[in-house]
């Protein structure tokens, strides 16, 4: 007896997922803000609220100067790369440092998921690809971006992850407690605990 092929396809397919086990996914699935406005976004933000994570341990004081997407004949392209301006204080010793960020669109520049990528300015070498996406923004007060990177490590031989949960503020704004409140609540959202979520020194 023969049967169609796509039936037997079908439940072999089933049948494994029933005796499958699944995973969460190591870094969390983000869809950035749609529709997102690059050129709204552009401009000075200073970091409000951290996790725990690498960078903040190292640097204080953190603020990004956004670039503009469109070119100077405001034809946004495909693929286009970006590049932003990171400064800050180092906690150790309390002098000033600045990375150099590169930024592209995942898919589109209409969507706030990007790729980015940084090196201290005065190096040439870059650190490991991050999945950056802003979650959520008005333009003139804040933004929620959730990065990850996934990572391994090979004397455990397990997969890890270095998470940055973070919501910022434009230069000069000052976040109320309820809107604070509301914004670790969306990160909360996304498997990010909220206990970790502190807010941060911000240097004039």
């Amino acid at each position: 007896m023969t049967f169609p092929l796509r039936p037997v396809l079908l439940l072999s397919l089933l049948a494994a997922a029933a005796n499958a086990t699944f995973f969460m996914p190591m870094c969390p699935l983000v869809p950035g803000k749609y529709p997102f406005d690059f050129d709204k976004f552009q401009g000075d933000w200073v970091l409000a609220a951290s996790n725990d994570n690498p960078v903040q341990a190292a640097v204080k004081c953190r603020a990004v100067t956004f670039p503009a997407f469109a070119s100077q004949e405001d034809d946004k392209k495909v693929g286009e790369v970006l590049t932003a301006r990171v400064t800050g204080t180092n906690v150790a010793d309390d002098t000033p440092v600045a990375f150099e960020t590169v930024i592209q669109p995942v898919v589109s520049d209409k969507i706030g998921s990007l790729y980015i990528v940084s090196r201290r300015e005065g190096s040439s070498e870059y650190n490991a690809v991050f999945k950056a996406s802003i979650i959520a923004t008005d333009y003139t007060t804040f933004s929620v971006t959730l990065s990850c990177k996934a990572d391994f490590d090979g004397e455990a031989k397990k997969f890890t992850r270095t998470l940055f949960a973070e919501v910022w503020n434009r230069k000069g704004v000052t976040l109320s407690k309820d809107t604070m409140d509301s914004l670790v609540t969306l990160l909360s959202s996304y498997g990010v605990d909220p206990s970790k979520i502190k807010t941060v020194e911000q240097c004039a």
